[in-house]
């Protein structure tokens, strides 16, 4: 369901409303459940599916930026290359 949407904002209060539980029940159990904060795992897939477009498509870094949730070109260029090691430019070229 998350992955599907990954190009939408998610916040765990939208999810919360959705699935009928309270916020904080939602983050605690996703913890327990996954390992990992909803935030840090929202991350996770959005820049998995980055790397794949970047990897695959011949997409500019701000459209991948845009496909994958984050719309702000610089912050999705700090966080990738936070997770990453190299900038989404750099990634791209190889």
């Amino acid at each position: 369901m998350i992955a599907q949407r990954l190009a939408e904002p998610i916040t765990l209060t939208l999810i919360s409303e959705e699935v009928g539980l309270s916020s904080f029940y939602l983050s605690r159990l996703f913890r327990e459940e996954v390992g990992e904060s909803f935030n840090e795992y929202i991350t996770r897939l959005r820049i998995a599916k980055a790397i794949s477009l970047l990897q695959t498509t011949s997409m500019k870094v701000y459209e991948v930026a845009e496909q994958v949730g984050i719309p702000s070109y610089r912050y999705f260029s700090v966080l990738f290359r936070n997770r990453t090691g190299v900038s989404p430019t750099d990634f791209k070229k190889g």
